[in-house]
């Protein structure tokens, strides 16, 4: 009798541990659905809340986290550039389309633009190992990401704001993928030409 409680027991964990992977994954697919309506402009209308800084804001305390993140991380900030900062969670998770994306920026617009990958939460180097060995080699705040996300008031990931050299807000967008990329391109020409 022992062995079919120890049976019934197991199933039920197992039950358990399913169910829960289940709904992470429910979960995930969600997110995913809200950034690609989100993106589509079906959820512009019902979203009060802005996301990021106001265009035309200057973000001069910006600069200081950066260039304090900057001596933790070895990378040198480039004071004549436009500034491109992605804000990701640790390790690119969902995400991962980005990562050849910003390869393709980097790529296409070196001698324009500065680009910064901003981890939302202070994470470890190696999280982002799948990252470097698909070829980044664009700076990763991995520190005190989240002071800068805490600065340019973004909350979900992947998000972009362009800053000209400045450190002035000119684009900011949701991005995913090359073409929203290259959107946020337009929108700091647009926006830059107007001021």
């Amino acid at each position: 009798m022992e062995g079919l409680w120890l049976v019934s027991y197991l199933i039920l964990w197992i039950f358990v541990l399913l169910q829960t992977a289940l709904l992470v994954a429910l979960l995930r697919h969600i997110g995913n659905l809200r950034l690609w309506l989100r993106e589509a402009g079906v959820l512009q209308d019902s979203v009060a809340y802005e996301e990021g800084p106001p265009i035309g804001e200057k973000l001069e305390k910006l600069s200081e986290v950066l260039k304090f993140d900057g001596r933790e991380s070895s990378f040198k900030l480039h004071d004549q550039k436009g500034k491109l900062l992605i804000f990701v969670p640790a390790g690119f998770f969902g995400c991962d389309d980005l990562i050849d994306a910003i390869k393709r920026f980097d790529e296409k617009y070196a001698d324009d633009y500065q680009t910064l990958i901003v981890s939302f939460t202070p994470a470890e180097p190696e999280q982002f190992e799948v990252a470097l060995q698909r070829g980044i080699n664009t700076p990763i705040l991995t520190e005190y990401g989240w002071q800068v996300a805490e600065l340019c008031n973004v909350v979900t990931a992947p998000y972009a704001i362009m800053l000209d050299p400045y450190y002035v807000v000119y684009a900011k967008l949701t991005v995913s993928h090359t073409n929203r990329l290259d959107e946020l391109i337009e929108m700091y020409r647009k926006n830059g030409s107007h001021s």
